[in-house]
């Protein structure tokens, strides 16, 4: 297998993980806060809806390879693309809202943009999923300890 096929596997299947995690969650897409792992690359926030290709929001212009990317990496960004992918009236599972940093290695949505976000969004349900995220990456040994992610999954029970 060439390294482009590698590239499309792994994307595949990261996607099949955030296909799965929906599935589990009862949400029709996710919103990551600090995401490398559904795109391919560093961004700021990436929206990932059930089938087609994510938008990768970003400060800076720049290519991300699995995703649409865009500047605009602020409230009217992130709900210019749930509407765009129509998930602004539907349940999105966020990565990103975990109140316990020890327990979540990735960045957290400051309140500030959260808050812009519902008001510009307001017929969206957020449902915060990084137990589940946090347990999927333990089991494909992605995660540093299946530890964390069960006591993390502990906590939001």
């Amino acid at each position: 297998m060439n390294d482009d096929s590698d590239t499309r596997a792994e994307r595949d299947r990261r996607r099949a993980l955030g296909r799965d995690l929906m599935d589990a969650e009862n949400v029709d897409g996710l919103l990551v806060y600090g995401d490398t792992y559904f795109t391919g690359g560093a961004v700021a926030v990436t929206v990932l809806p059930r089938v087609g290709t994510p938008i990768a929001l970003r400060d800076n212009p720049g290519a991300i390879p699995w995703a649409d990317t865009r500047t605009g990496c602020n409230a009217y960004g992130i709900a210019s693309a749930l509407r765009e992918l129509r998930l602004h009236r539907n349940p999105v599972g966020v990565i990103g809202l975990e109140p316990y940093p020890p327990d979540h290695d990735r960045a957290l949505i400051p309140y500030s943009l959260w808050v812009r976000v519902l008001d510009l969004v307001p017929q969206s349900t957020f449902v915060p999923v990084w137990p589940g995220f946090a347990r999927r990456l333990a089991e494909r040994g992605h995660l540093t300890t299946d530890h964390s992610a069960r006591h993390t999954e502990r906590k939001y029970r």
